[in-house]
């Protein structure tokens, strides 16, 4: 009998092929209380698990050139060793072990306990899923000490099967024999989780976060697995397998299409110049933006060096991993910007107390000006590194002009102290600001006034706006980015921008939705920036649009009053102005439940239908 299950896509494409379990979770650990004399002898098997473990990924990346793995595989796996050695993981199991005279097996587990507490308050989804290192870190330690753990490849048929697991580590991930898996399913995990990236990398369709997956799914079964839209179907009929090899090929033809843009200009129809930048975490990333046409980096998310790094990274380290940065993208701009550790991000090299609520806290811009030293190394670094190619520094979490001022002024003692010193640096180096607060959108006229250059970052200006934690499932509904007192808020901040004669960019999730895209399109936002992977497909509907088209558009969609109506509305003009394009109204960008209600037609969507024909 078919049954369908629902998850998360996390990368496209159509496969079919028998189901092979793969049962992911070490045993539960029971307490054990180990005698005086046994403690130096329990904690020497614990470091000898480690040193096998280490052993172990050190053969995965030897083999990794041999294999076809992945770069980001490699820098994930690198990320481990250093957890190996991290006083954070095996430092404060062997003091367990001294202390309370645990078990080494009970001591980490107890460890690993406690870093998915303080992991699990974090509101980031990219720095949640850092725990999946320390996890996957922890288990090949717990196996070894258990008995030994063997690549996941050891245990499977020689057929192409679907993996189906409760969840797929970095490590499983990197020993996956890819003439073996054509696809994989996972009962956790999002679209930023490392299983989700790592399935992109490897070009494996896969969906994540299906609930209750094992229990429906046996060993041979036949599945459909659809990465484009999040479905694996179980027994599927004749007729359901026939629709999904015929979606399978026009999936495939679609990516290969896709690809064909991502070395064309970023042109409109009617002649428009566009830019569309990439997101990145770390400088290696800059390359992959190049390879899917990115014009340049948009955002430069550097605390994640902070965040891998053992220790606090030096100013020739940050230095280094900048330059890097800018020589990839061979004289395209990159968009540096500083620190934005606190609330939702942390590192354990440097020391953040526990707030209230910390998304409103001590984080970001707020962080850095209280924290000078840390501060001065980091804009040293940026600024040697600008002489190199194109950089651009920006600042995050801008609340109001004071702010904006008293960092400006620090930037400019650390550029005096550079002229002392005799160090070259980039003198003129472009500073803007990030749009995320509603107070920064209310007061952009004044910041304007101090600034290069407007950001906005559309995660945080909905969640800040609408008062919406996106991990909280009871009011997730509500995290609506078409919500027009979003959209109003950005076209404010493009006005201002036009006024003030600076350019404004848009980061975050938005940039990507091909809707979304679209809507921003005509609210006069001109420059996007996004995960390098979805460069592609922005880029087709740019070049098959026409920016006439849009302005209309874009003004209507100002005087509609719920997101609702603001997605159907965009979705009918979307299937007009590009009726190639596979339109969902479910894929598009979720902006609430159930149907939302017919608009009426007004004289407005006649101008606007008429500005289409022509």
């Amino acid at each position: 009998m078919e049954t369908q299950l629902t998850g998360i896509p996390a990368s496209t494409g159509v496969v079919i092929g028998p189901a092979r379990l793969y049962h992911t979770q070490v045993p539960k650990i029971r307490p054990r209380t180990i005698e005086p004399d046994a403690v130096d002898l329990e904690v020497e098997r614990l470091h000898r698990a480690v040193a096998v473990s280490r052993e172990q990924i050190w053969g995965v990346l030897g083999r990794g050139d041999a294999q076809g793995i992945d770069h980001t595989v490699q820098d994930i796996l690198k990320t481990h060793l250093v957890f190996l050695k991290d006083p954070m993981l095996i430092g404060r199991t062997e003091q367990r072990i001294r202390e309370q005279r645990e078990s080494a097996e009970y001591a980490l587990a107890q460890v690993v306990g406690d870093a998915e507490r303080i992991f699990s308050r974090q509101e980031d989804p990219v720095f949640r899923e850092r725990f999946a290192d320390i996890q996957d870190v922890a288990r090949r330690v717990l196996r070894n000490l258990l008995g030994g753990m063997t690549d996941l490849g050891a245990d499977l048929p020689q057929e192409q099967v679907i993996l189906i697991a409760h969840d797929l580590s970095p490590s499983d991930t990197a020993t996956l024999p890819k003439d073996r898996i054509i696809g994989f399913a996972t009962e956790v995990g999002g679209p930023t989780s490392h299983t989700a990236i790592l399935a992109r990398s490897l070009r494996i369709p896969a969906v994540v976060g299906v609930a209750g997956l094992l229990e429906q799914v046996g060993d041979a079964d036949t599945v459909i697995l659809d990465g484009s839209h999040g479905m694996v179907v179980v027994g599927p009929s004749v007729e359901t397998r026939q629709r999904y090899e015929r979606t399978g090929r026009q999936i495939q033809a679609d990516e290969n299409r896709l690809r064909t843009y991502a070395l064309l200009p970023t042109v409109t129809l009617d002649g428009h110049v566009l830019d569309v930048s990439a997101n990145i975490e770390l400088p290696d990333e800059a390359k992959d933006a190049l390879q899917y046409g990115a014009g340049g980096i948009g955002l430069f998310r550097t605390e994640y060096l902070f965040m891998r790094a053992r220790n606090l990274p030096s100013e020739e380290e940050q230095f280094q991993a900048y330059r890097s940065a800018l020589e990839y993208m061979e004289g395209r701009p990159v968009v540096i910007r500083t620190l934005d550790l606190g609330g939702d991000k942390f590192a354990h090299t440097i020391p953040v107390p526990d707030e209230m609520n910390p998304f409103m806290g001590w984080r970001a811009i707020r962080f850095c000006l209280q924290n000078r030293g840390l501060f001065r190394t980091q804009l040293r670094a940026i600024l040697r590194a600008g002489v190199y190619g194109r950089a651009r520094m920006m600042f995050p979490m801008i609340s109001g002009v004071r702010e904006l001022r008293e960092a400006l002024a620090f930037l400019e003692e650390v550029k005096e102290e550079l002229r002392k010193e005799k160090v070259k640096f980039e003198e003129h180096i472009p500073v803007g600001g990030m749009i995320e607060l509603p107070s920064a959108v209310m007061v952009a006229e004044d910041l304007a006034r101090y600034l290069d250059f407007f950001s906005i970052g559309s995660n945080d200006l909905i969640q800040y706006s609408l008062a919406v934690d996106r991990i909280n499932e009871k009011i997730a509904h509500l995290y609506q980015p078409l919500h027009p007192g979003v959209l109003r808020m950005i076209r404010h901040v493009a006005r201002v921008g036009n006024r003030q004669g600076i350019p404004v960019e848009i980061c975050g999730e938005m940039a990507a939705n091909p809707l979304c895209c679209l809507v921003l399109l005509g609210l006069g936002i001109e420059r996007l920036s996004m995960s390098p992977v979805a460069i592609p497909r922005v880029k087709a509907i740019i070049r098959s649009i026409r920016m006439d088209q849009l302005s209309l558009f874009g003004e209507r969609i100002l005087s509609i009053s719920t997101a609702e109506q603001v997605e159907r509305y965009a979705l009918r003009v979307a299937r007009r102005i590009l009726p190639f394009y596979p339109w969902d109204e479910e894929q598009a960008m979720p902006v609430g439940h159930g149907q939302p209600p017919r608009e009426a037609e007004t004289n407005m969507d006649l101008v606007v239908e008429a500005s289409l024909r022509r």
